[in-house]
């Protein structure tokens, strides 16, 4: 009797080529740009009391929605046993445990009353879904193998990326071009999805800042040759949800002006779901590095800086300010609890006392998320007040100088180092670390202004990223 060998996938065993049955992948599908169908047994036993009543529905086509079903059948089944067949689903499972773990159990850090398709990392929810579509020559299901090979990669011992990892990335970057290409109306949600893929894949394989930047800025021209009115409900709205605040940062780090402080693209998005707090305050902090850029113009040479321009430059910082305190009221208005306080302690009133030391905590990981990045633009905006002044000092003039914002600078900083404990929990997953990289450059950037104590406060910081390293995650580029 003939024996089947369980090691070649069905693509090589009818193609009638070598394979080397490696998982998830093996080699030949990955060169050839096929989607390897895995190695599934012709027979599976199944113990008909404990299968899912999710899953059976979804074999006959008559169960919930895709998303809905999967989400269903990660909570129940234990983490050790596959949810999937595919390899493309078994990586699509993978990167939204590890981005949008609320998605799979709503509880502890995750514990919101915020719709899951209003928060950023749920984006990475509709990817089944646009998976099932693959209208773009599968360049989005090799997107997907990349981020999911990028993760495992992350997670292994040495932390270094495999050989698949790289060859995934390699085969689909030549995908995406060629995608682009043809680019087409029809098209350019998947290649918002892939584009955002392949840029958290950058973002954590050791290669250079310029990469994850120009995945972005093309995910930026298709945004804005769809044009803000296709992003205002469905799988286009989680998207745009979920992208804009990468654009945002990389306009940050870029220093230049940015489409997402455009009237449109802070209203028409949110015309039919109103924008939740996180969303309000990214759209304050879009005008940022506009300012930045100007600031960047007015400071070239050596020379003082334009009384007239600085002045106006000065005020505009100011105004960003007075809209971020507007913020931190309403939040504080519609919200009975606390946003945060010192872990040892049950009383608000001492938060003004808070020693850089201090550890804070929240109600759950979105405020946290959300308090870190506000206190992140206001240091950006006082500090940039305080250079134009020592540039032009007749710029501060009394009772209106940086000198006079409070928080300070030196709280605010003192703040985003006390809430890395909270965002560090292994809860957290790479939502967690994600949500540190703004504010916690932010803060470093100020502590190398610092002396005599910033080396102490600097060390603290790329302790903080050696422990991300440890869980897993590759934040080296951070500092």
């Amino acid at each position: 009797m003939k024996i089947r060998q369980t090691t070649i996938c069905h693509t090589c065993r009818a193609r009638k080529l070598g394979c080397d049955g490696k998982v998830p992948a093996c080699t030949q599908c990955l060169h050839t740009g096929r989607q390897c169908p895995g190695y599934k047994h012709d027979f599976i036993f199944v113990n008909q009391k404990s299968q899912p009543a999710a899953t059976i529905s979804r074999k006959n086509g008559t169960g919930p929605s895709n998303q809905s079903t999967a989400n269903t059948t990660i909570a129940r089944i234990p983490p050790s046993m596959p949810t999937k067949t595919s390899p493309i689903e078994t990586h699509s499972d993978l990167i939204i445990r590890t981005f949008a773990p609320w998605l799979v159990q709503p509880t502890g850090l995750f514990n919101t009353t915020t719709p899951p398709f209003q928060i950023c990392g749920s984006w990475v929810g509709v990817l089944p879904k646009l998976l099932n579509a693959n209208t773009v020559g599968g360049v989005l299901p090799s997107a997907v193998l990349t981020l999911g090979l990028t993760i495992s990669s992350s997670n292994s011992a040495d932390g270094l990326p495999s050989n698949s990892c790289i060859k995934a990335y390699s085969l689909a970057l030549n995908l995406l071009r060629r995608s682009l290409e043809g680019i087409d109306g029809r098209w350019s949600i998947e290649l918002v999805a892939t584009s955002t893929c392949l840029c958290l894949a950058e973002a954590m394989l050791p290669t250079s800042q310029e990469g994850k930047s120009t995945h972005l800025k093309g995910v930026g021209k298709v945004m804005q040759l769809s044009g803000p009115s296709m992003f205002v409900s469905g799988v286009p709205y989680q998207l745009f949800v979920g992208i804009r605040p990468l654009l945002l940062f990389d306009a940050f780090e870029t220093r230049t002006s940015t489409f997402l402080a455009g009237e449109d693209w802070r209203t028409v998005p949110y015309s039919i779901y109103s924008a939740t707090p996180l969303q309000s305050l990214f759209n304050h902090g879009a005008a940022i590095p506009s300012l930045l850029e100007i600031f960047d113009r007015l400071t070239t040479s050596i020379q003082e800086v334009d009384l007239v321009d600085g002045r106006k430059l000065w005020d505009a910082f100011g105004d960003a300010l007075r809209q971020f305190d507007i913020w931190e009221q309403l939040f504080r208005l519609n919200t009975p609890n606390p946003p945060y306080w010192p872990r040892d302690a049950q009383d608000e009133s001492h938060l003004s006392e808070v020693p850089w030391q201090k550890v804070l905590w929240f109600p759950d990981v979105f405020v946290a998320n959300a308090f870190t990045h506000l206190w992140g633009f206001r240091i950006i905006c006082i500090t940039h007040q305080q250079l134009l002044e020592w540039r032009c000092p007749a710029i501060a003039v009394e009772g209106q100088s940086s000198a006079d914002c409070v928080p300070s600078v030196s709280e605010l900083t003192s703040w985003i180092c006390g809430s890395m404990e909270f965002l560090m929990q292994d809860e957290g997953r790479l939502y967690g670390a994600v949500s540190t990289v703004f504010p916690l450059r932010v803060a470093y950037r100020v502590f190398q202004e610092e002396v005599p104590s910033s080396e102490i406060k600097m060390e603290w910081c790329r302790k903080i990223v050696e422990k991300f390293v440890c869980k897993g995650v590759d934040l080296g580029s951070l500092l």
